[in-house]
């Protein structure tokens, strides 16, 4: 996956494992890993704030496999906690999505240690992630998993401050001469203006524009973030700074003496300006299911049912006949997620279900 010398990772040794002590024509193993393989490219798309309460069954090789849109600026975080009959492993791991079209293959990003089951991974650029995990064989166990996304960086006003974002990316400048290259966020005069991430000041310096801006090089990303309109700066360039720590005061300095007091604030590569809002505004916290899952896991469809592989875009699979078999695996809000007797997996709604 990452090259002839690459360090395994724990489903790999696993599978190593499997094949050794039971040989290529086991047919238990090969189901194992031909469902890791096909729940890799077709993954169901979810949110990318998602929880699910699940269940791990005995003498099942189902792998589970999700899709997450993701934009720079963002950070994803993934963890699964096995709530009961600890004691096993559960295999996750993260990859960039293919593409069938282009006959690109996913590529791998990362994978849990099985003593903690979570990942995290800063989003550099604007992409679908697919998040997989599978039990260990012959193991049963029941789990809570999560996907939380969150933006990559502190938000520039402290938090104790009455703040709004009064101004966006691409707004018109000097009478559409210009693009605004940055968010403007107005707070009152002298309100603290804090670092969005442990790094060292990079620039502190004043200019006609900007009026009295600094500059912050976070740690270990190759980003320079810019303050400007400050009223006072109140650290030197080359210092150290914490996530957090007051670095100036916000105000109106520069070609902003004329309005209300606000801190602009931008985020530069190497490339030039991108738009910061993804990386300081907040996402709403993932909603936890409190529906329980259901004792027994076989059920029949009450009703014709849409089987559905998009649970935000409520999009289709296919359409389900009344009677026909399906095994819960877990819930998501009012949904079940399913698999039937022929392998089609998606999400269904509960009250379509009924027990068999």
């Amino acid at each position: 996956k990452n090259g002839l010398f690459a360090k395994k990772t724990d489903r790999e040794k696993y599978a190593e494992k499997l094949l050794k002590d039971s040989g290529k024509l086991n047919p238990i193993v090969n189901a194992w890993l031909n469902a890791a393989e096909f729940s890799l490219n077709n993954p169901l798309n979810v949110s990318n704030k998602f929880f699910e309460k699940g269940r791990f069954y005995l003498n099942d090789s189902m792998a589970s496999s999700f899709s997450v849109n993701v934009k720079q600026g963002q950070r994803i975080n993934v963890s699964l906690n096995i709530i009961a009959k600890k004691g096993f492993s559960v295999y996750m791991d993260m990859w960039e999505a293919g593409d069938s079209v282009l006959k690109k293959q996913p590529i791998f990003i990362t994978a849990s240690d099985t003593s903690t089951n979570s990942m995290e991974y800063v989003i550099l650029k604007d992409q679908k992630i697919i998040v997989r995990f599978q039990q260990q064989l012959s193991l049963l166990g029941d789990y809570e998993f999560e996907i939380n996304t969150n933006p990559l960086f502190y938000f520039p006003i402290d938090a104790s401050v009455k703040s709004n974002i009064g101004s966006l990316w691409g707004d018109d400048r000097d009478a559409g001469v210009r693009k605004h290259e940055g968010i403007d966020i107005f707070a009152s005069k002298k309100s603290p203006v804090v670092a969005v991430a442990d790094g060292i000041i990079s620039g502190v310096s004043v200019n006609e524009l900007g009026g009295k801006v600094i500059f912050l090089r976070p740690e270990n990303l190759n980003y320079n973030v810019y303050y400007a309109h400050l009223d006072s700066q109140l650290v030197a360039e080359g210092q150290q700074v914490i996530k957090g720590q007051t670095i100036g005061l916000v105000g109106n300095t520069g070609n902003a003496r004329f309005t209300a007091p606000h801190l602009h604030f931008g985020i530069y590569t190497m490339s030039g300006a991108v738009d910061p809002l993804l990386f300081v505004k907040a996402i709403p916290v993932v909603k936890k299911t409190t529906i329980q899952l259901p004792e027994k896991s076989n059920f029949v469809t009450a009703r014709s049912t849409k089987l559905l592989y998009d649970i935000i875009l409520k999009k289709p699979i296919l359409l389900l006949g009344q009677n026909v078999q399906v095994k819960v695996h877990a819930v998501v809000d009012n949904f079940y997620r399913i698999v039937t007797t022929d392998g089609k997996k998606g999400f269904v709604l509960i009250k379509d279900l009924k027990l068999i």
